[in-house]
């Protein structure tokens, strides 16, 4: 319980520090405007779903290659 109000804390204190709106531009699109912490949020979260999908695609890629080795 106490380990998630210091977690809970820590989170609004994050998006209280960080309202200043930014504007992301990429390949000249550029997105809405919206709270730094949004975007800070968001990148993790793409980073939490990209990073294990990487981490599979080369473990299956490996032990297929360990296969074709053997065969």
């Amino acid at each position: 319980m106490l380990v998630t109000l210091l977690i809970l804390f820590l989170i609004v204190a994050f998006v209280l520090e960080n309202q200043q709106v930014a504007i992301v531009s990429v390949f000249g699109f550029s997105s809405l405007a919206l709270p730094m912490s949004v975007w800070l949020i968001a990148a993790m979260l793409v980073g939490m779903i990209v990073g294990p999908l990487f981490g599979l695609v080369f473990r299956c890629r490996g032990k297929l290659e360990s296969k074709r080795v053997l065969d």
